[in-house]
């Protein structure tokens, strides 16, 4: 997802200040059931996955229209967002540092190509 360094900017303050106050969060179980019945449980300093991403997006300003019951495969419905890995997690960890230097220098090429 390409964002502003403003934007990057709040996306690091709100994990940092959730991170500051973990003690305070917990994972929002109840409300990942909820979901499989199309329903919203939602209680304050607690997340599931997709829904502290969501959070952590919106608290950055990044403007998209996803739903309030969100699930993994809603983000793919953000304009500007990009696939850049599909697999297992577990075999992720092997593959970041390649992902993250194919993008680096895709942006670079972006970047030479627009000026």
């Amino acid at each position: 997802l390409v964002v502003t360094d403003e934007q990057y900017d709040n996306i690091v303050k709100t994990i940092s200040k959730i991170r500051k106050n973990r003690k305070l969060y917990h994972f929002n179980i109840i409300g990942l059931l909820a979901v499989g019945f199309h329903k919203r449980i939602h209680t304050e300093y607690s997340f599931y996955c997709a829904e502290f991403v969501r959070y952590v997006l919106k608290e950055a300003g990044i403007e998209f229209s996803l739903p309030e019951i969100i699930k993994p495969e809603d983000f793919k419905t953000i304009e500007s967002m990009q696939l850049i890995y599909k697999g297992k997690l577990k075999d992720y960890g092997n593959k970041r540092k390649t992902l993250v230097k194919d993008i680096v220098e895709a942006s670079i090429r972006k970047t030479s190509f627009a000026k």
